[in-house]
This record gives C-alpha cells, sequence and structure tokens, in this order.
C-alpha cells in the first residue's frame, strides 16, 4: 500500500509540474500583452496631444489670415511627439464670418516589443475651428458703442483689427454716433441682473464675470455706485492688463430699465479714464488689442479683433453643423 500511495504522489507531482509550466506560460504571455497594451496606450494618448496642440496652433495662425498648415503644424506635432510624423494638414472656411477649421493627421510607429507582434502604426487626427465668439469668459462689466467713429474706422479698415491701436479716448456722452437710444458711448453692465452694484463691479473688472456671456445677448446696464471702481480701474491701468468687453449696437428702455443688445467682443487695454463729474467730462481712453479670448465658436460679429479656437472633432472628419459649418 505504501508503494502505491509514493507511486500515485510522484504520478501526481508530475501532473502538476505540467500545470505550473502551462500557467506560467499563460501567465508570462498576459504579462508581455499588457506591458505592450500600456506602452501603445500611453503612445496614442501623446499622439493624440500632439495633434490637439498642433490643431489649435495651426488654427490660431488660420484665424488671422496666417497659414497654419505650413508655418506651424508640424513644428507643435513633433514638439509634443518627437517620434511623430504629420500625415495630413489641411483648412477649410466656416459658414460664419471670419471662420473655418483646420484638421492635422498624425501617425507614429508603435512597436510591440514583448507579445511577439512586430510594429505597428498608431493614428491620430484633430480638428480645431476659429472664428468669432459667440460667447467669452472672463468679460468686464462694460460695453461699448460699435459706432464710435475711431473704434469703428479700427474695426473696418481694409486689413480687418489686424494690430493693435494707437490710444483712442471715448468720450461717454452720446454725440448722435447711432447707437440708438444709447445714453453714451459706453456703459457698465449687470450681468447677473441682481443689481449687486459696486462689490460684483470691483469683482466682474477684477477677475471678470465668473460666468460666460453669450453674444447676441440683452444686457441691463448697473447704473451708479462708479465712483468706488476708480481703485480697480486704476489697477488695471497700471498693470496694462488686456481683458475683453461687450460691444453693442443698440439701446432699448432707459435708465435701469435699459437693455444693452452686446454683438461680439473687443479685448482692451485701459490707458486712462475718468468716471465721475460732469458726463461731459467723463471718457475711456483703450488701446484696442487683437487676439484670443476663451469661449465657444462660432459667433456673427461685428469683427472686433477677438477669436476663439477650440477643438470640434477628434478621429473623424468633421460633420455638417460642426467646426463651423
Amino acid at each position: 500500500m505504501r508503494v502505491k500511495l509514493r507511486e500515485r504522489a510522484q504520478r501526481e507531482d508530475g501532473v502538476v509540474i505540467i500545470m505550473v509550466a502551462l500557467s506560467m506560460v499563460v501567465i508570462l504571455g498576459g504579462a508581455a500583452i499588457s506591458v505592450d497594451l500600456g506602452n501603445a496606450w500611453q503612445a496614442k494618448r501623446q499622439l493624440h496631444t500632439a495633434s490637439d496642440s498642433a490643431a489649435l496652433s495651426a488654427g490660431e495662425v488660420y484665424a488671422f489670415s496666417g497659414n497654419g498648415c505650413a508655418s506651424i503644424a508640424g513644428s507643435y506635432l513633433n514638439n509634443n511627439d518627437s517620434a511623430s510624423s504629420q500625415a495630413s494638414c489641411a483648412a477649410a472656411s466656416g459658414t460664419a464670418p471670419s471662420s473655418g477649421y483646420v484638421t492635422v493627421g498624425a501617425t507614429k510607429p508603435q512597436s510591440w516589443n514583448f507579445s511577439g507582434t512586430g510594429t505597428s502604426t498608431l493614428t491620430s487626427q484633430t480638428s480645431a475651428e476659429w472664428g468669432l465668439p459667440a460667447s467669452a469668459d472672463g468679460m468686464r462689466p462694460f460695453a461699448l458703442c460699435e459706432n464710435f467713429p475711431e473704434f469703428n474706422a479700427w474695426m473696418n479698415n481694409p486689413a480687418g483689427p489686424a494690430g493693435t491701436s494707437a490710444s483712442i479716448t471715448v468720450p461717454f456722452t452720446n454725440g448722435n454716433l447711432g447707437c440708438q437710444n444709447a445714453p453714451g458711448n459706453w456703459a457698465f453692465l449687470d450681468y447677473n441682473g441682481t443689481s449687486g452694484g459696486a462689490n460684483d463691479l470691483k469683482d466682474w473688472f477684477a477677475n471678470g464675470y465668473p460666468d460666460p456671456v453669450m453674444f447676441p445677448s440683452n444686457i441691463s446696464p448697473q447704473t451708479g455706485h462708479v465712483s468706488s471702481l476708480q481703485s480697480t480701474l486704476q489697477s488695471l491701468v497700471d498693470a496694462g492688463t488686456v481683458f475683453p468687453i461687450a460691444v453693442y449696437d443698440l439701446v432699448s428702455g432707459t435708465g435701469n430699465n435699459a437693455s444693452y443688445h452686446a454683438v461680439g467682443v473687443v479685448r482692451v487695454q485701459l490707458i486712462d479714464f475718468n468716471i465721475t463729474g460732469s458726463p461731459s467730462n467723463q471718457y475711456m481712453t483703450f488701446k484696442f488689442v487683437p487676439g484670443f479670448v476663451t469661449g465657444v465658436c462660432c459667433g456673427t460679429g461685428p469683427d472686433a479683433g477677438s477669436r476663439v479656437v477650440n477643438i470640434c472633432a477628434v478621429n473623424k472628419d468633421p460633420k455638417a453643423g460642426e467646426c463651423g459649418t
């Protein structure tokens, strides 16, 4: 009996060894595949980041009439993923004013070092749209009449608002400039309609309104409380801060019941101001600065030099209704 038991144990030991050996093959193979899949996922993610960066950077160039594919897409792609190659780059016009989109395709070789499947090619494609803001973040609570002559001339020069303006002083008094019943060339705005007064105005001028502002939209004025803004506005002057404000084309109603029809965004640098005393002595002096704001594409104007650039399609060609089309 002892002999038979010993022989049986020896036979079982052999089976266990075989089972362990087979299990190790499976375990090691699975580990190899896991390592390769992890490396491929990381490589794919890096390639996506590179194509996103290339498309956004090219879109910024196209937004101001440059050629982003020729000038910058490839370098941004390689800066973010040195192993990548640009497979394609093409731009198209959008249907909204001053809008369009660019699509950047990228490839990258991927080696399967442990699972024995050789080399494959990873791909990524990103489309980025540009255009006038349909909404903007960080808006300051201020609106400017689009028909003030020097501002209007800067917007509508033959090349468009391509460069920073000279300092332009905008008096408060209207002078029949064409913004309908507007009581002046500019006004302070109450973005959330709560009449929060001086505290809201100070916070919004210092830090920007915390929610997106849509264009076009009707916005109530913030009346009174302006004298307390002087230190906040002076801080903007001293810092040379460039910030976005609204452009309006008409006003309905009067006083607290007025409604400003905000139709676009202009980036400004506040140079000087006087917001107290006689209305005839009040003014704002700005430089108007083309550039980018954080927001959503694509608005309908007027073109006051502000642009937004967004990713609008990933790993697919844009469909109707996407990418400014």
